[in-house]
C-alpha cells in the first residue's frame, strides 16, 4: 500500500464518525463555486484568497461533522431498528458530549486568523443551529414533514452560501446585490432538491424504524412527477439566470451550463433514467438537472478554472480542486462513455438524423453487414468471449436494475440471507481494512458501509448507475472480472464476489482466471469472500462430487449449468456454471492457504444454509494443480 493510500485511510478512519462521505463531494463544491466567483468579482488577492478559501472550508467542514454528529446521537434507536450502521452506537455518552463541543468550538477558530465580520460570524452560528433543531427531541423537525425539508435545506445550502457570500464580500457595494439574492436562490433549490433526494432514499429505514419524514407520509407517484417539474421549470431556469449574471466575470460560465445541460439533454433522447433506490417508483426520466452534477462538477470546475486564468498566483487552484473533487469528474467521463456506447447504435442515429438519411442508412446498412457485423460463431461452437458480456448488459438494463433489489436482496425469501451476508461482511471489515466488491451491482452492499474505504466493479452501466446514486465517493469502474487491473494488485484488504455472478463464466478456465483476479487484487494479509451456488441445494439431489464406476479411471462431477428463467418479463439468466462445493474449495486452494466454507443461518425451518467461502493466507504464487485434502465446514458468524 503506497503512502496516499495509507494517508487517506487514516483520515477516514479518523473522522468516520462524521460521515464525510455523505456530504463533502455533494456540499463543498457548490459553496467553492460561490467563493470563486466572488474571489472573480471583487479581485481579491491571491495570499487572502488562499487565506479565505481554508477558513471558510475549515469552518463549514466543522458544521457538517457537527450536524451528523448530533443528527447520530439521536438516532441510535432508529438506526438499531433499521440495521443501519451507527459509528456513534460504541461510543460512551461523554465521548459523544466531547465530539459535539470540540466541533463547535473549532468552527469558529478561523475568525481568529481572518477576522470573520460580524455578518459571518452570525451565519456561522444560525448555521449550527439548523441541524440541532433538526435533531434533538425537544424540537426533533426532522418528523415535522415540511418544516424538516426546509430546515435541512437551510443548513446544508442557504446558509452556508449565505456565509461564503458575507465571508468573501464584506463590502460589496449596495449591500445584498441581485448576484448574491439569485446566489441564495440558486442555492435554496439545490437545498430542496438534495433533501427530497436524501429522504427518498432512506424512505425504507425510515418506515422500518418508525421515524415518519416528509417523504414516509408523501405519494411515491405524485413526488415523483413533482421533482421532474422542479428539476425543469425551477431548477433549469434559476442556474440560468444565475449563469447569464455571472458572464461579466466569469466567461466560462455560459459553455459550462451548454455542457451540462446539453450532455443531459442526450441521455434524455438516449433513454437514461434515473432512480434513488430499487423502488420502480423511484425511477423516472434523467432530465436536465435530475442529478446534481452541474452544482458538484461543472459550475465549480468552470469557475475554478476562470480563477486559474487570472494569473500565476491562481494557477494551483483549478489543480487542487480537480484532484480533491475527482470523483465527479469520473462520474462524468463515465457517463459520456455510457452515451457513446448507446449513440454506438447506428440504426438510433441515423433515425434521429430524418428521412433525408434514408438512402444513408441503407449504405451504412450494407457495410455494417459486411465489416461490422460479429462474425459467426466458429464451429466447435463457441460463441466468442464478448457474447457473454452482451448478455450481461441486455439483462440488467435500466427497468431490470430498478427492481433488482426488491427482487433478490429484500424479498422475504432471501432477505435473511442478505442480512446474514451484511454481518458477515460486517465481521469481516475489521479496522483500517479496504473493500472491493466485485460484480457490485447496485452497489446495496457498498452502501451499507460508508465509513470503509471501498471500490467496486460491474459490467451493467445500468447497475452501476445505481451504485454511484448511492456511493457517490467511491471509484466504481465498468469492468469485465475476467481481466486483470494491475495497479489494484494487493491492495485490498477484503475482495468479495457477492451473490452469484461468478455463474456468468462461461468455462471453467475463466472461472479460474476470475479467482485469479481476486487473489490478486487481494492484500498479502488480506481475505476473499465469495457466497456460492450449492448445486445440491439447487436440484435437490445429493449430487456426487466423485461418481462412483467399475473403470480404473475416476470420475468426477465438476458441477451443473442451471439457467433462471423469469417468463413475466421475458428475461433469463442463461446457463450459469455452478461447480460442486469440492470443486470451488480446490479452486481456492491453489490460490491460498486457509480456505472454508461457511453456511448462513437457514432461511427457514427444514431449510439448509446457503454456504459461502472464505479464504485467507495469500500464496506468494498459485500453485500449479489444485491440492487435495479435507475442507471443513463452520458456522457464520452471527
Amino acid at each position: 500500500m503506497d503512502g496516499t493510500s495509507f494517508s487517506s485511510d487514516a483520515v477516514a478512519r479518523l473522522f468516520a464518525f462524521g460521515r464525510p462521505g455523505h456530504w463533502f463531494v455533494s456540499k463543498i463544491p457548490p459553496l467553492l463555486a460561490i467563493g470563486y466567483i466572488d474571489i472573480l468579482r471583487f479581485g481579491t488577492a491571491p495570499d487572502q484568497t488562499a487565506r479565505l478559501l481554508v477558513s471558510a472550508l475549515f469552518s463549514i467542514c466543522c458544521v457538517a461533522v457537527y450536524g451528523h454528529v448530533v443528527n447520530d446521537m439521536f438516532d441510535l434507536e432508529a438506526d438499531r431498528l433499521a440495521n443501519k450502521v451507527n459509528r456513534l452506537a460504541t461510543m460512551r455518552p461523554a465521548r459523544r458530549l466531547l465530539l459535539t463541543a470540540a466541533f463547535l468550538l473549532a468552527g469558529f477558530l478561523p475568525a481568529l486568523v481572518t477576522a470573520y465580520p460580524n455578518g459571518a460570524v452570525s451565519l456561522l452560528a444560525l448555521n449550527y443551529l439548523w441541524p440541532t433543531i433538526y435533531s434533538i427531541p425537544a424540537t426533533r423537525l426532522k418528523e415535522k414533514g415540511l418544516l424538516g425539508v426546509a430546515c435541512d435545506a437551510l443548513g446544508s445550502h442557504i446558509t452556508p452560501t449565505l456565509f461564503i457570500l458575507a465571508l468573501f464580500a464584506p463590502a460589496a457595494p449596495g449591500g445584498l446585490t441581485v448576484i448574491a439574492l439569485v446566489a441564495t436562490l440558486w442555492a435554496a433549490v439545490l437545498g430542496l432538491k438534495g433533501i427530497l433526494h436524501h429522504q427518498i432514499a432512506d424512505r425504507d429505514n425510515d418506515i422500518r424504524s418508525g421515524v415518519g419524514t416528509f417523504v414516509t407520509k408523501a405519494d411515491a407517484t405524485t413526488l415523483q412527477r413533482f421533482l421532474t417539474r422542479f428539476n425543469l421549470l425551477a431548477e433549469l431556469p434559476v442556474s440560468a439566470l444565475f449563469t447569464l449574471l455571472l458572464c461579466p466575470w466569469f466567461p466560462l460560465a455560459i459553455p459550462a451550463f451548454i455542457l451540462y445541460t446539453g450532455s443531459e439533454a442526450v441521455k434524455y433522447q438516449l433513454g437514461f433514467q434515473f432512480a434513488l433506490t430499487a423502488d420502480p417508483a423511484a425511477v423516472r426520466p434523467s432530465v436536465p438537472f435530475t442529478n446534481e452534477m452541474f452544482y458538484v462538477f461543472w459550475l465549480p470546475m468552470a469557475a475554478a478554472l476562470q480563477l486559474g486564468f487570472e494569473g500565476p498566483g491562481f494557477f494551483w487552484i483549478p489543480l487542487l480542486h480537480a484532484a480533491v473533487f475527482r470523483q465527479p469528474l469520473m462520474r462524468q467521463l463515465d457517463d459520456w462513455r455510457e452515451m457513446l456506447q448507446l449513440a454506438g447504435d447506428w440504426r438510433a442515429i441515423l433515425k434521429r438524423l430524418g428521412d433525408w438519411g434514408g438512402e444513408l442508412e441503407n449504405t451504412v446498412e450494407a457495410y455494417f453487414t459486411r465489416f461490422a457485423a460479429p462474425s459467426r460463431p466458429p464451429q466447435s461452437g463457441s460463441r466468442g468471449r464478448g457474447s457473454k458480456r452482451q448478455d450481461v448488459v441486455r439483462l440488467y438494463d435500466d427497468a431490470y436494475a430498478a427492481n433488482y433489489e426488491r427482487k433478490f436482496l429484500l424479498d422475504p425469501l432471501v432477505l435473511a440471507d442478505t442480512d446474514s451476508e451484511l454481518r458477515l461482511i460486517r465481521h469481516l471489515l475489521t479496522a483500517g481494512v479496504s473493500w472491493l466488491d466485485v460484480a457490485c451491482g447496485t452497489g446495496y452492499f457498498l452502501r451499507h458501509f460508508p465509513e470503509v474505504r471501498r471500490a467496486g466493479i460491474d459490467l451493467s452501466p445500468a447497475m452501476l448507475r445505481l451504485a454511484r446514486q448511492g456511493n457517490p465517493t467511491i471509484e466504481l469502474r465498468e469492468h469485465d472480472y475476467r481481466d486483470p487491473i494491475p495497479e489494484w494488485e494487493n491492495r485490498w484488504g477484503l475482495v468479495s464476489c457477492m451473490w452469484y455472478a461468478y455463474g456468468f463464466a462461461e468455462t471453467i478456465a475463466e472461472l479460474d482466471r476470475l479467482v485469479a483476479n481476486l487473489w490478486s487484487w487481494t492484500a498479502m494479509d488480506g481475505t476473499c469472500f465469495m457466497p456460492l451456488t450449492d448445486p445440491r441445494l439447487l436440484t435437490g439431489v445429493n449430487l456426487p462430487y466423485q461418481a462412483p464406476t467399475q473403470n480404473d479411471g475416476r470420475v468426477m462431477v465438476t458441477g451443473i449449468l442451471w439457467s433462471y428463467i423469469e417468463d413475466d418479463i421475458g428475461a433469463a439468466h442463461a446457463h450459469l456454471l455452478a461447480p460442486n462445493i469440492e470443486f470451488m474449495v480446490e479452486l481456492f486452494r491453489q490460490y491460498f492457504e486457509r480456505v472454508e466454507i461457511v453456511r448462513y443461518p437457514p432461511a427457514f425451518e427444514g431449510w439448509q444454509g446457503r454456504p459461502a467461502v472464505i479464504a485467507r493466507g495469500k500464496k506468494s504464487l498459485p500453485d500449479k494443480m489444485p491440492p487435495a485434502g479435507p475442507w471443513a465446514v463452520t458456522p457464520a458468524p452471527g
